[in-house]
């Protein structure tokens, strides 16, 4: 039992490390996004996957995700393997008085389907703003999802955005948390009762 605590611990260990170090090296790229369903697709969103939509930590040319009066509304297509996955979004330096909503959309190749609990409104200011969460750790089953940026309101703005996906680890990793647990536990039992 012992032994299997510790092969447990050693592989959560090391799973958790990789999970933290990971840095996103995927990042899609697109002027804009299609304005009508089912959007522009992305990709695989997943660990190994996309994980990144625009970039709002390069110059200001190469910043590719954007929201227009024209090209409105915004809408990008993913594949979802199915777990937990959060969303986070941010908006780049342009205009006053707009708001972008964002919302969530599952996608079964004919209807578009709001996820309960997946909308939000996004002011934009003089400067980016910080990272807003769209759904934090949310249960998704298989499937394509589409991802609905809009202008709320009638000015004229061009706002570039950036959207950070996380996907949480994987069942395998909580498994072998819960072996090392059970193998603690019989452990501290067997040495309190000799």
């Amino acid at each position: 039992m012992f032994r299997t605590a510790l092969v447990g611990m050693g592989l959560l260990l090391g799973v958790a490390s990789h999970a933290s170090a990971a840095t996103c090296t995927n990042i899609y790229n697109a002027d804009f996004g299609a304005t009508s369903y089912p959007g522009t697709f992305i990709g695989t969103v997943s660990p190994t996957g996309v994980c990144q939509l625009g970039n709002l930590s390069i110059s200001e040319s190469l910043q590719k995700a954007l929201i227009d009066p024209t090209h409105h509304p915004s809408m990008y297509r993913f594949h979802f393997d199915g777990g937990y996955l959060s969303i986070d979004e941010k908006l780049g330096n342009n205009g006053f008085n707009v708001q972008v909503g964002v919302n969530l959309l599952a996608w079964d190749g004919t209807t578009a389907t709001p996820v309960p609990g997946a909308s939000m409104t996004m002011p934009v200011m003089s400067g980016p703003t910080p990272f807003q969460n769209l759904i934090s750790h949310m249960l998704l089953s298989a499937g394509d999802y589409i991802l609905n940026n809009y202008i709320v309101g009638t000015d004229v703005a061009d706002p570039k955005y950036q959207v950070n996906f996380t996907v949480a680890p994987e069942p395998a990793s909580l498994a072998i948390l819960g072996m090392s647990l059970v193998g603690i536990t019989a452990l501290r039992r067997r040495r309190a009762s000799a």
